[in-house]
C-alpha cells in the first residue's frame, strides 16, 4: 500500500542498496522471522512469504522504501527556511 505525502512529507524516497539488503535489512528480517516462527525466507534477490498456501517472491529494492530527511543548510535556515520534516511535523500539531 502507497503511503499518502502527508505521509512523508520532508523525505526523500530512496531505494535500499544491495549492501544495506546484506548487511542490515535481510539479516534484521530473517532473525525477526525466526523468533516469532513467520513464514518469510530472506534470499539474495529479497524474500518469500507465504501467504494463502502460497509462496509469494519481492525483490528487496521493490518491496521496500526508505525515507531520508531532506537536509536543508544551517545558512538557509538562518534567513528563515525550513526543513521540510519540520514544517510538517508542525502541522501536525
Amino acid at each position: 500500500r502507497r503511503m499518502q505525502a502527508e505521509q512523508f512529507r520532508g523525505n526523500e524516497s530512496q531505494r535500499p542498496t544491495r549492501t544495506e539488503w546484506e548487511t542490515d535489512l535481510g539479516p534484521f528480517l530473517a532473525a525477526e522471522a525466526a523468533k516469532r516462527g513467520l513464514p518469510l525466507q530472506v534470499e539474495d534477490a529479497g524474500l518469500r512469504i507465504l501467504i494463502d498456501a502460497t509462496w509469494r517472491d519481492y525483490v528487496f529494492d521493490e518491496a521496500f522504501t526508505k525515507l531520508v530527511p531532506i537536509q536543508i543548510s544551517r545558512a538557509a535556515q538562518r534567513h528563515g527556511e525550513s526543513p521540510p520534516a519540520l514544517v510538517g511535523m508542525l502541522a501536525e500539531m
